[in-house]
């Protein structure tokens, strides 16, 4: 094969270096009636082009031009091969990488924030943070607990008329009927956020725990950075969020005492002014004017509709 390809070469060199100029030659001085001196400088032209040509020509021999060729497209196309890899396997980890960052979750629109770690979506439905517990607000049996408005006026901040998604633990409800839940907006992770910026602690309520340990991180972060309601200072003259009174236990109310003879006056049909607020039994959750009136309606006037599991809390759905 080597051999018939120099063969090739050899025949061709020949063609090309004798046989081409003499026959351009033959034909200026044969077939031309040009004067003599333009013959010369024609012959002279023909020889100069194939002197040039010749080297150009001969600078590689084919098989080995052919080879280089063929070696340099093997070349390229591993490289390239290689590069597509590279390139799938960097966009399947970035987007593992996303998946493991953004659980999956239904979207929702935050119509309203009623503190700290809870919310109320568009569809009426309220939703309490997992892991996370921010100072009191809105409780009738607590009073507004340090840096529980900061608490709340952040998380108003980060997600109230926002599309949020919720992401659900094990448990579907609390013993209140609200949605339990992560919140992501955007790429913020919000029980993360409150707890790690020092407006909420982190709080444990099994089964709902798979975030729990990132939660008390953020808390110790929070703490040993002195953020939020950990900075010197915040809460000089308050109750700490972690001395709460438990749920469990009595807490005195900020409410006057019922008196012995509340229902004579509940049964009429024109509401008596006791106070700041009157009593008006017809009234629905949405129709007052705070939480504070719809405990003042259920304690001081009787109207126990606003308290539908008995749990001495009015509007729950709006007061918890």
């Amino acid at each position: 094969m080597a051999q018939k390809s120099s063969l090739l070469a050899i025949l061709k060199a020949i063609i090309m270096v004798i046989f081409l100029p003499i026959t351009l030659i033959w034909i200026v001085w044969k077939k031309t009636d040009w004067e003599k001196r333009n013959k010369w400088i024609a012959t002279a032209a023909v020889v100069v082009v194939f002197l040039f040509m010749i080297p150009s020509d001969e600078k590689k021999d084919p098989v080995e031009q052919k080879a280089a060729t063929q070696a340099e497209n093997q070349v390229r196309s591993e490289n390239q091969s290689t590069e597509t890899v590279a390139t799938e396997v960097e966009q399947l980890a970035g987007d593992q990488k996303e998946e493991m960052q953004k659980p999956e979750g239904e979207i929702f629109k935050v119509a309203h924030v009623v503190d700290g770690d809870t919310i109320k979506l568009e569809n009426g439905q309220v939703v309490r943070y997992i892991g996370i517990d921010t100072p009191e607000t809105v409780d009738p049996r607590k009073p507004v607990q340090c840096f529980g408005k900061e608490a709340s006026s952040k998380n108003k901040e980060l997600v109230e008329g926002k599309e949020v998604r919720l992401v659900k633990d094990v448990s579907e409800t609390d013993k209140y009927d609200r949605l339990l839940r992560y919140i992501y907006v955007g790429d913020i992770f919000v029980n993360d956020y409150l707890a790690r910026n020092g407006f909420a602690k982190s709080s444990t309520y099994p089964p709902d725990v798979k975030y729990q340990e990132q939660f008390k991180k953020a808390e110790e972060e929070a703490r040993i950075n002195k953020r939020g309601l950990w900075a010197e200072g915040a809460c000089q003259t308050e109750t700490a969020p972690e001395e709460k009174t438990p749920a469990s236990s009595p807490a005195p109310s900020t409410q006057a005492p019922a008196p012995a003879s509340v229902t004579a006056p509940v049964q009429s049909t024109t509401p008596s002014s006791t106070g700041t607020f009157a009593c008006n039994c017809s009234k629905t959750c949405p129709q007052m004017s705070s939480c504070a009136e719809a405990q003042y309606q259920l304690n001081v006037c009787g109207c126990t509709r606003r308290d539908a599991d008995h749990d001495g809390i009015a509007c729950d759905a709006d007061c918890q």
